[in-house]
């Protein structure tokens, strides 16, 4: 073939070439741009889904009986989570933040009279008690840091004993094993929290409040796992989950005694029982934590409030923590290095719930557990 047949040959080529060329070139980038975007779109609703709707991530925390009452303020059906946050859906909530519109005090002072037989008068009182394990005691600490002021006084070891102290002395302490009390001097409000990681003390506690013998708490927040968890461990690893729980089973239902529940309504009691958080996946028994929440949900008689919005807060806490460990030992917001315990970060968001459903229920306004629109 001639040069010139050839130079011929390629002119009539070329324009069919350069039209297969860039067509396979549109083609390759269309195809990558579609798998991208796929990967992008699967990676977003991937992350989507484990942030936004944590609650679903362990099925068994919704699994409370159909039959329980659980308030709006305090069941995780009623909020959306998301960024550390819960915004409960089912009514609007009173703001009890730092800098709080709302405040305690006056949910004290507005609160009704009880009976004190050992004065044979009536007097009112506010009076919250918090009794179980740490989880149950950073939730007291941190509602007593929120309510910090001069006028707040604290004294350990019974009502009857020790010296009342101020309370920056308290904040600095370590309070596990000995009951502590902290009253506002003009104010008509006392919380108390008794160390009791396996409600041990409980009955003894109720006969208490039952018999007059101290003043009566108006809320009672207890909750116990961790420590059981712990105690069957054992058990646990070597015959099942079920099994290491079955010790925990039989304690939660002795509590139930169907001859102070009337007495309790009387006094207008409520106790609310608090799920254990979710913890990291490194912590000891960890995968047995929804089975205690389970029987727990389960056992517990109906008078009993189950709070179970504070779970899905805890994954999320858990899920900042994996992806950057933070730790901030002064104010103990980020304790990501802790396997045991959540943050004062997502502890200030239980303490909301905590106050709206425990004034609204003292005062019994129209819309208890929390403000309607």
């Amino acid at each position: 073939m001639s040069p010139k047949t050839i130079q011929l040959y390629l002119y009539c080529k070329m324009p069919y070439t350069t039209t297969v060329f860039k067509m396979t070139c549109v083609i390759i980038l269309a195809a990558a741009v579609y798998l991208q975007c796929s990967l992008w779109l699967k990676l977003a609703t991937r992350e989507n889904y484990e942030y936004r709707n944590t609650k679903q991530k362990r099925v068994s925390i919704s699994n409370i009986p159909m039959g329980r009452h659980t308030p709006p303020v305090l069941s995780n059906h009623c909020y959306r989570y998301g960024k550390l946050a819960a915004v409960n859906q089912c009514c609007r909530m009173y703001d009890y933040g730092i800098n709080n519109r709302q405040n305690i005090l006056e949910c004290a002072a507005r609160s009704p009279a009880w009976f004190d037989s050992n004065r044979g008068l009536k007097t009112s009182k506010l009076h919250w008690m918090f009794v179980g394990d740490s989880h149950i005691r950073n939730l007291y600490d941190v509602l007593i840091r929120r309510l910090k002021s001069p006028l707040l006084v604290y004294r350990k070891k019974s009502y009857r004993e020790g010296l009342w102290r101020k309370m920056d002395t308290l904040l600095l302490a370590k309070y596990q094993g000995i009951p502590v009390l902290v009253k506002h001097l003009k104010a008509p409000l006392l919380l108390t929290f008794t160390w009791s990681p396996l409600l041990e003390l409980l009955p003894n506690l109720t006969k208490e409040w039952l018999n007059d013998e101290e003043t009566p708490p108006t809320l009672v927040v207890m909750g116990s796992a961790l420590h059981w968890t712990h105690k069957t461990w054992d058990i646990y690893k070597n015959i099942g989950a079920e099994e290491a729980a079955e010790l925990y089973k039989e304690y939660i239902s002795s509590l139930s005694d169907p001859a102070n529940k009337k007495k309790l309504i009387q006094r207008r009691m409520s106790v609310v029982f608090k799920l254990l958080d979710h913890l990291p996946a490194s912590s000891n028994n960890i995968t047995n934590i929804d089975t205690y929440n389970r029987i727990a949900s389960e056992v517990l008689p109906a008078e009993v409030v189950v709070w179970s919005s504070t779970i899905p807060l805890s994954d999320l806490y858990v899920k900042e923590c994996e992806r950057k460990k933070r730790d901030t030992p002064e104010t103990k917001l980020w304790r990501c290095k802790d396997e045991k315990h959540t943050g004062y970060v997502v502890i200030q968001r239980y303490v909301d719930m905590l106050l709206n459903y425990g004034c609204n229920h003292i005062l019994n306004l129209e819309s208890p557990y929390c403000r309607h629109e």
